[in-house]
């Protein structure tokens, strides 16, 4: 399935996932020296990378060219970035009304997961 390794808030793992992405929130917060949460205003990147199927591919491994380039499949976007900003809050960033800006994107990707850049803005 294309959205292995990614959990939504209707998936009764979400509680787990959201818990791994605090924790290495937390890790990459402390290992930057940051000691404070974002205070916000703030710009959050996420960008969803999901696993292609087995069906993208041909009978010898290779990407087949009508493979779409673009995740356009459930689960949806906002629902992905509600799941991570919950991760987010109060572990990174004081509370996600900080975010007037965010930069959003889900993709196929090698390794399933999300990458997450909070930038202060000025």
């Amino acid at each position: 399935k294309s959205g292995k390794g990614i959990i939504i808030d209707a998936n009764k793992n979400a509680a787990g996932w959201k818990e791994r992405v605090a924790l290495v929130a937390a890790d990459a917060r402390q290992k930057a020296g940051i000691t404070e949460l974002f205070a916000g205003p703030l710009r959050v990147s996420m960008t969803f990378y999901f696993g292609r199927p087995k069906s993208h591919y041909t009978s010898k491994g290779g990407l087949k060219e009508s493979a779409p380039k673009n995740h356009v499949v459930r689960p949806d976007l906002i629902k992905l970035t509600r799941a991570a900003e919950d991760a987010l809050s109060g572990v990174v960033i004081r509370d996600d009304c900080l975010i007037p800006c965010y930069v959003l994107w889900k993709c196929y990707g090698s390794n399933p997961g999300v990458w997450i850049m909070v930038e202060e803005l000025g």
